[in-house]
C-alpha cells in the first residue's frame, strides 16, 4: 500500500508539475508577444511623432525647440537616448539620455531622416536636413516578463504542495468517507468556497482529523475569500482616487502647455498688425543665414516703408494711421508666397523674408506688392503708397550687410521720388 502510494504521489507530481508547466509557458509566450506588440507601436508612434514635430526646429536650426522635444521624448520610459545628427550623422546638432547608464543588451535603436517642411520647395525637400536616432530600452519589458515567470513558478510550486497534501490525505479514507471527501474535494475545486458546507465528523480519529482539516481549510478559505472582497473594494477605491489626481495633473499640464503657446506667440508678434515682430524676424533672418551658409543656395529681403506716412498721422490722427498700417499688413499677407515670411520691422517699415528667390525674381515679387499697396484706398487717409528696397544673399554677407543693403536701396527709392522698387546689386 505504501509503494503505490507513492507511486501514485510521484505520477501525480509530475503530471501536475508537466501541465501547469506547460500553461505556464502558453501564458509567457502570450505575455511576451503582447508586451512586444505593445513595445513595437509605440516605439514607431515615437519615431513619427518626433520626426514631425522636430521638422521645423531642425529646419530654422532653433536649439530650443529642439531640445525641448528631445525632452519631451523622455517622458516616455521606453525611450532611454534621442539624438539629431547631421544627415551624414557625424555631427550631433541636439542630443538628450537618462542618467541610468543604457544596457546594450536591452536596447534596440531606430534611426529615421528628418526632412525639410512642407512650404519649402519641392528641390530641397528631397535632401534631408538631419538623421534622427533613438535608442529604446527593453529593460521594462524583460522586468514584467520576469515578474510574470516568478509569480507563475510561485504558483506552480503552491499549487503542488497543496494538491499533494490533499492527495495524501485521501489516499489514507476508503469506502464511504474516502467517497464522501472525494466528492468535498471536487466540490472545493468546483464551486466557490461561501456555498459548500463543512464537513460532519465520522467519529473516527484518523478521518476526522482530515475532515477537520478540510473544515479549517474551508474556514480559511472563505476568509481569504472575505479579506479579498475587501481588498479589491480598497483597490478599486485607490484606483479612483489615482485616476482622478491623474486627471488634474494632466488638465494643469495642458493649461500650462496653452500659457506658454500663448506666452510664445505674444513674444513674437506684433500688436498692432498681428505680423511677426523684429525679434522673430531677427531670428529667422540668422536662421535663413545659416541655412544658406551651411548647405549653399540664395534668399532675398524686401524693405518697405509706407510714404508720407508722418503726414498721415499728422492730418488725420494715430487712430487712423493704425488703421492704414493693418491694412497694409494684411494687403502684404494676401499678396506674398506661402513660403514667404511677413514682419513689422519697425514704425511703419516692413519686412519679407523670401527663401530660395533670386535677385530678379525678389524685384518682380516687389514690384506685384507695390501695385498691391498703391492699388488699396483708405476709406479715410485714401490713397497709399510705398517704397521698397531689395537686396538678395552673397557669398560672405553677414545679416548686417545683407540688412544694411536693403536699407540703403529703401532709401534709394526714397530719395528717387517714393512708390518704387529699387536694390543696389
Amino acid at each position: 500500500m505504501n509503494s503505490l502510494r507513492k507511486r501514485l504521489i510521484l505520477l501525480f507530481v509530475v503530471v501536475t508539475t508537466t501541465t501547469l508547466g506547460l500553461f505556464g509557458y502558453y501564458e509567457q509566450k502570450q505575455l511576451r508577444e503582447d508586451l512586444e506588440r505593445r513595445f513595437s507601436a509605440t516605439r514607431q508612434d515615437i519615431v513619427e511623432h518626433l520626426r514631425h514635430s522636430l521638422t521645423d526646429p531642425v529646419w530654422s536650426l532653433n536649439q530650443e525647440t529642439m531640445n525641448a522635444r528631445l525632452e519631451a521624448a523622455l517622458l516616455h520610459p521606453e525611450v532611454a537616448r534621442v539624438q539629431i545628427l547631421a544627415p551624414d550623422g557625424h555631427e550631433v546638432y541636439a542630443a538628450i539620455a537618462r542618467p541610468i547608464p543604457l544596457d546594450e543588451k536591452l536596447a534596440t535603436l531606430d534611426e529615421t531622416l528628418i526632412y525639410p517642411p512642407a512650404e519649402v520647395s519641392a528641390e530641397r525637400r528631397v535632401l534631408p536636413t538631419a538623421r534622427l536616432r533613438i535608442d529604446f530600452d527593453r529593460s521594462e519589458m524583460d522586468d514584467s516578463l520576469r515578474r510574470a515567470l516568478n509569480r507563475q513558478l510561485a504558483e506552480v510550486v503552491a499549487m503542488n504542495l497543496l494538491l499533494l497534501l490533499l492527495l495524501c490525505f485521501g489516499l489514507r479514507l476508503m469506502f464511504d468517507p474516502l467517497a464522501q471527501l472525494r466528492d468535498a474535494l471536487n466540490d472545493l475545486a468546483g464551486r466557490d468556497a461561501d456555498t459548500l458546507e463543512e464537513l460532519p465528523p465520522f467519529r473516527l480519529r484518523e478521518f476526522d482529523s482530515v475532515i477537520d482539516g478540510f473544515n479549517r481549510t474551508l474556514r480559511r478559505l472563505r476568509l481569504i475569500i472575505l479579506r479579498q472582497g475587501e481588498a479589491e473594494t480598497r483597490a478599486r477605491a485607490a484606483m479612483r482616487s489615482t485616476n482622478e489626481a491623474l486627471a488634474q495633473v494632466r488638465a494643469a499640464q495642458q493649461e500650462l502647455l496653452e500659457k506658454n503657446r500663448q506666452l510664445e506667440i505674444l513674444s513674437i508678434t506684433d500688436r498692432l498688425t498681428g505680423l511677426y515682430n523684429r525679434h522673430k524676424l531677427d531670428a529667422l533672418l540668422q536662421s535663413e543665414l545659416a541655412r544658406c551658409q551651411r548647405y549653399g543656395g540664395v534668399f532675398s529681403l524686401i524693405l518697405l516703408d509706407v510714404d508720407h506716412f508722418k503726414a498721415v498721422n499728422d492730418r488725420f490722427g494715430h487712430p487712423v494711421g493704425d488703421c492704414v498700417l493693418r491694412d497694409i499688413a494684411r494687403k502684404l499677407e494676401e499678396n506674398k508666397r506661402g513660403a514667404d515670411t511677413l514682419g513689422r520691422w519697425g514704425g511703419e517699415e516692413f519686412m519679407l523674408i523670401s527663401p530660395d528667390t533670386a535677385l530678379d525674381g525678389a524685384l518682380q515679387f516687389a514690384e506685384k506688392l507695390r501695385e498691391a499697396v498703391e492699388k488699396h484706398c483708405d476709406p479715410t487717409a485714401g490713397g497709399v503708397t510705398a517704397s521698397f528696397g531689395v537686396a538678395s544673399f552673397r557669398d560672405g554677407d553677414s545679416l548686417k550687410d545683407l540688412v544694411a543693403r536693403a536699407d540703403q536701396a529703401l532709401y534709394r527709392s526714397k530719395h528717387m521720388g517714393r512708390n518704387r522698387v529699387e536694390c543696389l546689386d
